[in-house]
């Protein structure tokens, strides 16, 4: 991590650098492969005013297409499965919706994995959708977003003498759901199921699955982690977060959530399990931001500028002796 203060380095500038410390980690001849695990809104597209409009390029459709024939490649977000598969148009991505409580494994495995709250949450949801549409209706430029097991309250097309509106709303409407708690993001409050879940338990945990399905050696596979926002912070920490857990996939791929992600819901209990481990120890996070940012605004290593993404995914491919699809 960089000194207090001083500016990330740039990951596209800096990508031989970095790409040495990936590949040659704590001075080790084993070369490490990589799994890149990208957010969407702010990360693969722009932020924009109306979310429905958050298009993907077609060049980096191209681009991400062909990086997952050649990587393990995750995409990972606030939004439903369905929203983000409607977006990409990839058939072959991996998908972790709703802050990874709800994943979609592609063919030919393709499977729905759902976390075991998700009956009981998405009824307190749809209350809580219900009650913020009742309430905040009236006010211009205000979007209550339904994805599945979370609700986006968006309020950046709200005039600023109105969002106070929206935010005790919101307080109002989680007091009468225990069950559920808010985290802040870019002009949005999203309403989560209150369960110890999070983008970087669901990094850690598709990390196991494709070291467990490409059958490779436990510390091989080193995952890249590109996100914005504040949600993005849990997968950047996941490492330290995991307080070195040794966290276990007993079922591979084809595992139900609920009996998978049993063992990671107890915060810092070691599993024992004779199966395949991964010790979240290799981590490189990057922090993608049109303004500088430094260590002590995240917890990611390096930086990018949106506009960055798709150049530096591009290179990953020039790196591994693939050329970027034209």
């Amino acid at each position: 991590m960089p000194s207090s203060g001083v500016p990330l380095r740039n990951a596209l500038m800096e990508r031989e650098v970095l790409l040495a410390e990936v590949l040659l980690h704590d001075g080790s001849k084993l070369p490490k492969a990589k799994a890149i695990f990208l957010d969407y809104d702010g990360t693969l597209t722009p932020i924009v005013n109306d979310p429905e409009r958050a298009l993907l390029s077609e060049e980096s459709r191209r681009i991400l297409r062909h990086l997952s024939s050649v990587f393990p490649v995750g995409v990972v977000s606030g939004r439903s499965c369905d929203k983000l598969r409607a977006f990409l148009q990839i058939e072959e991505m991996v998908l972790a919706g709703s802050h990874g409580l709800d994943i979609r494994m592609p063919p030919p495995n393709e499977r729905a994995l759902l976390h075991p709250v998700g009956e009981k949450a998405r009824a307190a949801l749809q209350r809580v959708q219900t009650v913020l549409n009742v309430e905040l209706g009236d006010i211009p430029g205000y979007l209550t977003e339904d994805n599945l097991l979370c609700v986006t309250a968006h309020y950046r097309m709200v005039a600023p003498e109105a969002r106070a509106r929206v935010h005790e709303a919101v307080e109002r409407v989680l007091q009468t759901e225990p069950s559920l708690f808010r985290k802040e993001g870019k002009m949005v409050h999203e309403l989560r199921p209150a369960v110890d879940w999070d983008k970087g338990k669901a990094v850690a945990w598709l990390l196991s699955a494709f070291i467990e399905s490409c059958n490779l050696e436990v510390g091989v596979l080193v995952p890249l982690y590109l996100g914005d926002d504040v949600a993005d912070e849990d997968a950047f920490r996941f490492a330290e977060g995991a307080g070195g857990v040794r966290l276990s996939l007993s079922c591979g791929t084809h595992a139900c959530l609920a009996s998978a992600l049993a063992p990671l819901l107890a915060p810092r209990t070691h599993v024992t399990t004779a199966t395949t481990q991964y010790q979240a120890r290799w981590q490189v996070g990057i922090k993608v931001s049109d303004v500088p940012v430094t260590a002590d605004d995240t917890s990611a290593s390096w930086q990018l500028t949106q506009a960055q993404v798709a150049p530096f995914l591009a290179s990953l491919l020039e790196s591994a002796g693939a050329e970027a699809p034209r």
